[in-house]
């Protein structure tokens, strides 16, 4: 009776130690999102100043055509 005890105790230990590893994993992937989600805003907020310059430019442009 011992031995099981002992060998139900490890298996939820190891479970304990499993679920302790996911939740850290989560946590470091949600980070990387929050990351990867600030970069998308970022560049998007690049492209869109871009894309205001370069019509500046067209306008600027325009005025030297004959």
């Amino acid at each position: 009776m011992t031995h099981k005890k002992e060998g139900i105790i490890r298996v939820i230990e190891n479970l304990s130690a499993i679920s302790d590893e996911n939740a850290a994993s989560t946590e470091e992937m949600s980070v990387a999102i929050e990351e990867q989600t600030a970069s998308m805003e970022e560049i998007a907020s690049s492209s869109e100043t871009l894309a205001k310059l370069a019509e500046e430019m067209q306008l600027n442009l325009s005025k030297f055509k004959y």
